[in-house]
C-alpha cells in the first residue's frame, strides 16, 4: 500500500483512502451509473419521431399560408392599381381636354401632378425601407415630404375646382380639377393600401381587405 498527500491539510494518508482521516478531503467522487434500460431507449425514439413529425406539419403549414397569403396579396393589389389607374387616366384626358392652349396654370397643374405621381411611388418604396430601417429617421422625414407634396397637389386641385365653381363657372375646368383632387386623395389612399396589403402577413386582415375592395369596386360600378 502506498501514500499520498492530501492537497488539503498536506498529511500522508493510504492511496486507497476515499477522503483523509485529519481534514476529510475527499479523494475520490461518487460514480454515477447509467442503468440502461431498453423500454427508456424505445421511448426516446418514439419522442424524437413525434417531434420531426410535427415540425414537418409546422412548416408544410407555414409554406400553405405563405402560398395562400401570396397568392391573395396580388388579388387585391392588382384591382388596386387598376383603381388607381382610373382617375389617373381621366386626370390626364380631362386636362388635355380642359387646357386647349399652354398656359401658367396648365404648367403649374402638370407639374404638381408628375410630383404628386412620384411622390405616390417613392412613398409606397420607402414605406419598406422604413420596415427594415426603422432607426434611419431620415427615412421617415423623406416619408413626411412625400405625403406633404401629395397633400399640397389635392389642396391646390380642391382651391381651383371652388374658385371655377364660385366664380368663374367654367365646367370643364371644374370637373379637370375635381378629377385631379379625386387622384390625390384616392392615390394617397391606395399607395398606403398597397404597401400595407404587401407586407402583411396576418390572414383576417387579408379577408377584410378583400371585403373592402369589392365593396369599392361594386361602388364605382353603380
Amino acid at each position: 500500500m502506498s501514500l499520498k498527500k492530501c492537497p488539503e491539510c498536506h498529511k500522508k494518508v493510504s492511496d486507497q483512502a476515499t477522503h483523509c482521516v485529519k481534514c476529510g478531503y475527499p479523494f475520490r467522487k461518487n460514480k454515477v451509473v447509467h442503468m440502461h434500460i431498453p423500454e427508456f431507449e424505445d421511448m426516446k425514439i418514439t419522442l424524437k419521431e413525434i417531434n420531426r413529425n410535427l415540425e414537418e406539419m409546422k412548416q408544410s403549414d407555414i409554406d400553405e399560408n405563405s402560398i395562400s397569403i401570396s397568392f391573395f396579396k396580388i388579388g387585391i393589389i392588382a384591382p388596386l392599381f387598376i383603381i388607381f389607374l382610373i382617375p389617373l387616366v381621366a386626370a390626364i384626358t380631362s386636362t388635355l381636354d380642359a387646357f386647349t392652349e399652354f398656359s401658367i396654370l396648365f404648367i403649374v397643374i402638370a407639374i404638381t401632378f408628375v410630383v404628386s405621381l412620384i411622390s405616390m411611388a417613392v412613398l409606397m418604396f420607402l414605406a419598406n425601407l422604413e420596415r427594415k430601417k426603422s432607426k434611419k429617421r431620415f427615412i421617415k422625414h423623406l416619408s413626411a415630404i412625400c405625403v406633404i407634396i401629395i397633400c399640397v397637389y389635392i389642396a391646390i386641385s380642391v382651391s381651383l375646382y371652388i374658385i371655377y365653381d364660385i366664380f368663374i363657372h367654367d365646367e370643364k375646368m371644374k370637373t379637370c380639377f375635381m378629377i385631379h383632387a379625386f387622384f390625390g386623395g384616392g392615390g394617397l389612399a391606395i399607395s398606403s393600401m398597397i404597401q400595407e396589403v404587401w407586407h402583411t402577413k396576418d390572414k383576417p386582415f387579408i379577408f377584410a381587405f378583400i371585403s373592402l375592395v369589392c365593396a369599392l369596386i361594386v361602388g364605382i360600378i353603380t
